[in-house]
């Protein structure tokens, strides 16, 4: 409240909520999303998906993600480990899969130039798979 009455306003978002769309005939498209804390402002993106290779992405990536959004588990690594690995194999963004429960905000040290959400393992698993 302290932050909204200053001059100009500032306004941080805690928990930012969105969805990832997908392919209107995958079941449960779209998928709901959480923004990481490090993502820079949210802008769609538009792409063709990619796993990441290796799933977990925490050393780098054995194949070419250039153009494609890219997909990879939670657990590991640092979220910020996994979104630069990703973005180093050329993805314009990282989608990071929850190992259960719904998708929680990811912390880090702000990193990448793409945004990163994270996703249920329920969703993701339909995008994996």
């Amino acid at each position: 409240l302290e932050d909204a009455l200053a001059f100009p306003p500032v306004f941080i978002p805690l928990d930012v909520q969105l969805a990832v769309s997908t392919n209107p005939a995958l079941p449960g498209s779209p998928f709901p999303a959480v923004l990481a804390s490090y993502s820079p402002a949210f802008q769609p993106v538009t792409g063709l998906g990619g796993n990441a290779d290796p799933i977990n992405a925490c050393t780098p990536l054995t194949n070419d993600l250039t153009g494609k959004i890219g997909v990879c588990r939670r657990g590991g690594c640092v979220f910020t480990v996994k979104t630069t690995n990703v973005e180093n194999a050329g993805a314009i963004g990282t989608i990071v899969v929850q190992t259960a429960g719904a998708p929680t905000v990811m912390g880090g040290a702000p990193t990448g130039t793409g945004p990163s959400v994270m996703i249920s393992r329920t969703d993701g698993d339909t995008l994996i798979n």
